[in-house]
């Protein structure tokens, strides 16, 4: 499936933008993936190369949850890393860790 790079730039953003445990605001995060949706919506709608795409936007939006598998998969991946000890995860991935840590 060829993916232009504004809905790219979209599915990337919602593979990330996801909830997660111990949010103070859930709502906020749907509200942003809300917006994010609507923008995709938005360029598939109104994008020439898009429209001559059938069934773009409902296959587009059908790959999330495998991207966001892999998204699962790459995170644990650099847990057992770290937990090996044989590479340091990076600052922003260690406060991930951290923050779901239930201790």
């Amino acid at each position: 499936m060829e993916v232009d790079i504004s809905a790219f730039a979209c599915l990337c953003a919602l593979t990330l933008i996801t909830e997660r445990h111990g949010l103070k605001e859930p709502n906020k995060v749907e509200q942003l993936q809300m917006k994010i949706i609507s923008s995709l919506r938005d360029h598939v709608t109104y994008n020439a190369e898009a429209q001559r795409k059938s069934h773009y936007f409902s296959r587009l939006l059908g790959k999330l949850p495998e991207l966001r598998s892999l998204s699962v998969q790459g995170l644990q991946r650099i847990f057992y890393l770290k937990l090996e000890d044989l590479v340091p995860a990076p600052p922003l991935i260690e406060n991930m860790f951290v923050a779901s840590l239930p201790f």
